[in-house]
């Protein structure tokens, strides 16, 4: 069993997406963070990396106001 079956990174993926389209700040924030998403799974990254820097991204434009 891998990690990706005992997390399920990809409902994890999923929720935290859904999170940032609701999310009260810019949309062009928001583009920005699904480009950068796109550009990570191109350089291969794994689905728990990606969710991880979304998460960080999530929450510097969501709790500290910071516009990318």
């Amino acid at each position: 069993m891998d990690n990706d079956t005992i997390y399920d990174h990809n409902k994890t993926l999923e929720l935290l997406e859904n999170r940032i389209r609701n999310a009260q700040y810019a949309e062009n924030d928001k583009d920005l963070i699904f480009k950068y998403e796109d550009y990570l799974f191109a350089r291969g990254l794994s689905i728990a990396r990606v969710v991880k820097h979304l998460t960080q991204l999530n929450i510097i434009a969501s709790k500290w106001g910071i516009s990318f």
